[in-house]
């Protein structure tokens, strides 16, 4: 390491550093000093154009004061009272243009306290003129209010004799502020050439110190960094043999040798750092794919519960509107016998006992993990089960003189869930009822087809559009009848998945009859061999 200069780096950098703070300072100073001096030459300037504003005003407000008081004397009806109320107003707005202008003196007096007490006495020296003004001014009230009457003529000769003393005191005041108020400008003008100078040798000496402190110091050390930054860029790219020359005696000669020894480090502890990464790789690549597969499960696990509890919230309108819809049959009928409440009370209470399945359902589903409905698989008479869910609609088909046909008395076994699948054809009667016309006909009719049974529920409605059909079984789709009624929401949606759970398959076919009418078919698996056949002969019959 060989010897380098006498100064350290910080030494250096603290030295350049307040040379060029030294003069950033100095132009600050400058800066400050001359904005208040010219400020206050404007000041003084202005000041004076005020007072020479004010001085025209009371000019003119004594003017005012002479032509009334010339023109109160010449109306003879007028009493001394009203000449002296007259006369008083108008010499209150002249005395207080005097407080005014007495003021602006005092306020002048007080400005140029920092020019020394010659100019201050000059400028109080500025108020004897008012002073003489004032009393001349006093003089003349005192003439023009006495109460005993005076002649006109010696009105005018007062009036004149005030003119020609005043108004030479008037043009003096006014001549004087105006000198003073050209002086201030002047001197303004002539500090800010100054200013101008200084400030230019100010940035001279700004660029001068900049150049030697870059050119000098900053140069040097932006070339050492340079060469540091390159040898710590070959260090990180994994070039650990990589050395920087030392010839400086400072801290920059002191953090290459820490540079040299860093490397030195890095290549016996990159060995250790490699098998360490493979090490953690594996780790993270065997955690990241836990974590993938837990969210997958949480994501499905969710998804089916939402899609359970929206489609069973719909299933739970048809059990209750049922449920009011008897309830409210029986309050409106003036009599009902018992064998007619008792249907009523047996309807309501099996209702009651599906909407509860339902919601032991939903309770289920929010306790289990797959969040999704879990359906039953025994064997059951779809028959029956058809039936049962024809007779829960009674009541809103014959409000309306809708007919529900249901085919052939027979037994049709097949293998489900007996109570979902009665409330998906319940549902699909109940959008039959609201989307047929008044007087119409439901038929639903069985028909064994080899291994399966077909349940078909055709109304008499408008049907639905090409355009609907393709997209009526998903989620919250919903078809629009010549009626104007809406149906067909999560009701199809839910239908479709409960059968096709059960192995079984829902189509729909509109118009099917005459142009007008939606069959919707539910197709099941029978449930043993024999049944197929007993199915087939009753079906050919």
């Amino acid at each position: 390491m060989t010897p380098g200069t006498g100064f350290s780096l910080r030494a250096r950098l603290i030295t350049g550093a307040g040379v060029i703070a030294a003069v950033a300072i100095f132009g600050a100073l400058l800066t400050v000093f001359g904005a208040g001096e010219i400020s206050r030459r404007i000041d003084t300037a202005v000041m004076a154009q005020h007072r020479m504003e004010t001085l025209s005003l009371l000019s003119a407000r004594v003017n005012d004061y002479g032509m009334v008081a010339a023109e109160v004397t010449r109306i003879g009806s007028r009493t001394p009272e009203e000449r002296l109320s007259i006369l008083q107003s108008r010499s209150d707005i002249v005395d207080s243009v005097f407080d005014r202008l007495d003021k602006a003196i005092e306020a002048s007096v007080e400005a140029a306290e920092s020019e020394g007490k010659i100019e201050q006495v000059r400028r109080a020296t500025q108020g004897l003129n008012i002073a003489r003004m004032r009393a001349q001014f006093n003089q003349l009230k005192r003439t023009l209010t006495q109460h005993d009457g005076i002649d006109p003529s010696r009105i005018r000769t007062s009036l004149d004799g005030f003119a020609t003393q005043f108004s030479p005191l008037l043009d003096q005041a006014i001549a004087q502020e105006r000198r003073d108020r050209d002086a201030a400008f002047a001197s303004a003008d002539t500090f800010q050439h100054k200013l101008l100078w200084a400030a230019g040798s100010v940035a001279l000496m700004a660029l001068l110190s900049l150049f030697i402190f870059q050119f000098g110091l900053v140069r040097p050390l932006i070339h050492s960094i340079g060469k540091i930054t390159k040898t710590a860029q070959e260090i990180g790219g994994g070039a650990f043999d990589q050395r920087i020359g030392i010839n400086q005696r400072d801290e920059l000669g002191l953090l290459f040798a820490n540079v040299n020894r860093m490397a030195a480090r890095l290549g016996r502890q990159r060995q250790a750092v490699d098998s360490d990464r493979i090490q953690l790789n594996a780790i993270i690549d065997e955690r990241t794919e836990a974590l993938t597969i837990a969210n997958a499960k949480l994501e499905q696990a969710d998804s089916r519960r939402r899609r359970f509890f929206a489609d069973v919230s719909h299933e739970l309108r048809t059990p209750l509107t049922v449920i009011l819809g008897e309830a409210d049959l029986g309050m409106r009928s003036p009599t009902l016998d018992e064998e007619q409440a008792r249907a009523s009370m047996a309807l309501i209470h099996t209702r009651a006992r599906r909407l509860n399945r339902r919601i032991d359902d939903l309770l289920r589903v929010a306790r289990s993990e797959s969040g999704e409905i879990d359906l039953e698989s025994i064997d059951f008479d779809i028959y029956a089960a058809t039936r049962d869910a024809a007779i829960d609609l009674e009541a809103p088909a014959k409000r309306r003189n809708i007919s529900v046909s249901i085919g052939l008395n027979g037994s049709f076994k097949v293998t489900g869930d007996r109570d979902w699948t009665r409330q998906i054809i319940s549902g699909l009667l109940d959008n039959a009822i609201r989307h047929s016309p008044n007087d119409s006909m439901i038929e639903i009719t069985f028909t064994a087809v080899q291994k399966t049974v077909e349940v078909s529920i055709e109304d008499e409605g408008g049907g639905i559009t090409p355009s609907e059909q393709s997209a009526i079984f998903e989620r919250f789709t919903r078809g629009i009848d010549t009626t104007k009624r809406t149906g067909f929401g999560v009701g199809l949606s839910l239908a479709k998945w409960v059968i096709e759970r059960q192995g079984g398959t829902i189509s729909l076919l509109s118009p099917c009859k005459n142009g007008v009418g939606t069959r919707v078919t539910l197709s099941m698996q029978h449930s043993s061999e024999e049944n197929i056949n007993d199915a087939e002969a009753r079906s050919d019959r």
